[in-house]
């Protein structure tokens, strides 16, 4: 999957409740759980991006840019057969992975 097929992934689930889960080279990380929104208020800062698109999301209240110069891959499978959607994508040296989160699931 392209930069252009994980923008169009995440356009199908907006307004759904999803994870999404950050993580780069050593022991930080990031997880958040809420609904899939455009962020389309303020502006963010970028410091020397490489060239190509920037697409910001909201997730329960959290903003996920994802930087297209930086996309490196992205697969997409079924957390189990017939059960709710995950995508992985590399960009950079930092791992993005977004779920669907199924009706009446708590995390």
């Amino acid at each position: 999957m392209d930069y252009d097929g994980l923008l169009a992934w995440l356009r199908e689930r907006l307004g759904r409740r999803v994870m999404a889960a950050v993580q780069g080279d050593g022991n930080s990380g990031l997880s958040v759980v809420g609904p899939l929104l455009v962020r389309d208020d303020g502006e963010v800062t970028l410091v020397e991006p490489r060239p190509g698109r920037v697409a910001a999301w909201s997730i329960g209240g959290a903003t996920l840019l994802l930087l297209e110069g930086d996309f490196v891959s992205c697969r997409s499978a079924e957390m189990q057969p017939g059960g709710p959607m995950i995508v992985q994508a590399t960009f950079h040296d930092m791992v993005v992975t977004v779920g669907e989160v199924p009706p009446g699931a708590s995390l």
